[in-house]
């Protein structure tokens, strides 16, 4: 069983009731993977809200960026579910064999 530090949506490392650092096992590893991968390679920075072709262009990074993980498994997409002018931000869909799990740009 695969084991590894837990993060949370806020990319927090998340603690248990003791105040250890709680371990992600099987689909939490798995995105923990997966986020680590995107933030570490892609930009987040949300793109201007009016520029289809920045956003499209952070979408296709993020996917390269999912597809060259090591621990994915096809089929794999990524989507755009919001754009949000008022906060400058834009949410994607990442959906692999294993998982599907929400980013949203800060």
């Amino acid at each position: 069983m695969a084991r590894d530090f837990s993060i949370n949506s806020d990319k927090q490392t998340e603690y248990n009731d003791a105040g250890d650092i709680r371990n992600a096992t099987d689909t939490e590893f798995l995105a923990n993977r997966i986020f680590i991968s995107i933030t570490e390679t892609v930009d987040l920075s949300p793109p201007p809200y009016s520029d289809s072709a920045a956003i499209e262009e952070q979408r296709s990074n993020i996917e390269s960026a999912v597809r060259r993980n090591q621990f994915t498994s096809r089929p794999i997409s990524v989507s755009v579910v919001s754009t949000d002018p008022d906060d400058d931000a834009i949410t994607y869909s990442i959906s692999t064999q294993q998982i599907t799990e929400l980013l949203t740009t800060d």
